[in-house]
This record gives C-alpha cells, sequence and structure tokens, in this order.
C-alpha cells in the first residue's frame, strides 16, 4: 500500500508516494493499490485528492497548477559549445580573416602601382 501527502506543497505539487505498511503518519492519506494512480504521474504530482477519512477515493489532475509551475520554471539554458564545434568555428573565422587580408594586401598593391605610374607621369 502507499501512502500520499494530504496537503499539497506551496506550488500546488504533491512529493512521490511512498511505500508503508501500517497506518499513515499524520499529514498522510493511505492510497490503496486497487486505485489507479497513472494520473498521479501523468500529472507530476500536481493531483487534487478526494479522501474518505484518510483513505484516498479519487484522484484527478491539476492541470492549473502543473501549467503554473512549468510557467515558473526558468528557461533552459544552451549548452555551452563542445570543443570541436567551437575549433570549427574558429577555422571558419580564421580563413575569412586570411581572405580579406589577402584582398587588403592586393588592394595596397594596386595602389601602391596606381602612385608610381602618376610618380612618372608628374616628374617625367
Amino acid at each position: 500500500m502507499n501512502i500520499i501527502q494530504i496537503n499539497a506543497n506551496e506550488n500546488g505539487g504533491r512529493p512521490p508516494m511512498q511505500s508503508l505498511h501500517g497506518a499513515p503518519p499524520a499529514g498522510y492519506a493511505l492510497v490503496p493499490d486497487t486505485l489507479d494512480t497513472s494520473v498521479f504521474y501523468n500529472f507530476m504530482g500536481f493531483v487534487t485528492l478526494e479522501l474518505d477519512g484518510s483513505t484516498v477515493t479519487a484522484m484527478t489532475g491539476n492541470q492549473e497548477a502543473l501549467d503554473d509551475y512549468k510557467a515558473s520554471l526558468p528557461e533552459p539554458v544552451e549548452p555551452p559549445p563542445t570543443t570541436e564545434e567551437r575549433v570549427a568555428a574558429l577555422e571558419n573565422e580564421n580563413a575569412m580573416l586570411k581572405a580579406q587580408v589577402s584582398a587588403q594586401s592586393d588592394q595596397m598593391d594596386f595602389y601602391e602601382d596606381c602612385i608610381a605610374e602618376m610618380a612618372t607621369v608628374v616628374y617625367a
């Protein structure tokens, strides 16, 4: 036989059911083995209990509490890139920078040729 906490936590959820033999402690209710408890797991413990004394007679999902709980969770953090991903990105950046330096060097050579040609016209 399982037991479950009668009062939900502040967020509306309940801790996992626990196995117990004998009478439940204060604040807990018996969950009969014949009761379908799949709703407890489907709603991650966010359930509403119907009790007959200290025995659970029905368990229904509390979608509103579950939605509130999910909304309160922080946004997932994207994991940092792996070493292989960082190396690949740096290799791509390095190739682009080399191409830019090469293009600037070609441009400087062109400017030097232009200046030399203008100098021959001016000083000729």
